[in-house]
């Protein structure tokens, strides 16, 4: 029959019409009932598919970020100086493509300012330019004061609440998403 022509053809999305009681008929149910089960199979496939490549894209960022720690450790164990470190770190926070601007504060010897000591991305140059490594942020005063006083990571995106100085922070950097993590040296904040 031309359905049965189709499925011969690959195309599994129509039955064989049984109009017989007899084995030709017992057939036709069987012949659809395979096709139906092959279609499932199909489909199934296509999401193991789908989920095996999401799994293989995650264990290549994973490995990426491995190979990324072993490279700052290994710095590290050479003796490199501290600007070197930093420098390995932005640069690949940038190559993740994840991030378009990357900034270092970190304390002011012994005191309660903070201030851009490097920037790196898009729009670093401006904001030098601007004047951004001349602004200090004092440990308990404004949301990254606040943030460095608490310790705590600096989260702010779209679903932030709009307050006046989260625009002013975005509008000060220039950017609509931020993440910033302290960084910590022996129990003391030392940046963001």
């Amino acid at each position: 029959t031309r359905e049965t022509k189709k499925i011969v053809a690959g195309d599994l999305t129509g039955d064989i019409p049984i109009s017989r009681g007899d084995e030709i008929g017992e057939l036709s149910q069987a012949i659809n009932k395979m096709t139906h089960q092959m279609k499932d199979n199909i489909e199934e496939l296509k999401e193991l598919t789908q989920k095996t490549e999401l799994i293989k894209s995650d264990i290549s960022k994973n490995l990426s970020q491995l190979s990324n720690l072993m490279a700052v450790s290994s710095l590290i164990s050479q003796n490199a100086p501290l600007s070197e470190v930093l420098e390995f770190v932005i640069a690949k926070c940038l190559e993740s493509g994840t991030v378009s601007l990357s900034a270092l504060i970190l304390r002011e010897g012994e005191s309660h300012k903070f201030r851009v000591y490097l920037m790196r991305g898009d729009r670093s140059e401006n904001l030098i330019q601007k004047g951004i490594t001349d602004k200090a942020i004092t440990l308990g005063e404004g949301y990254l004061g606040q943030a460095l006083l608490r310790e705590e990571p600096v989260i702010i995106d779209k679903t932030a609440m709009h307050r006046e100085e989260l625009l002013g922070l975005k509008t000060i950097f220039e950017i609509t998403n931020i993440l910033a993590v302290p960084i910590f040296v022996k129990g003391k904040v030392y940046g963001l």
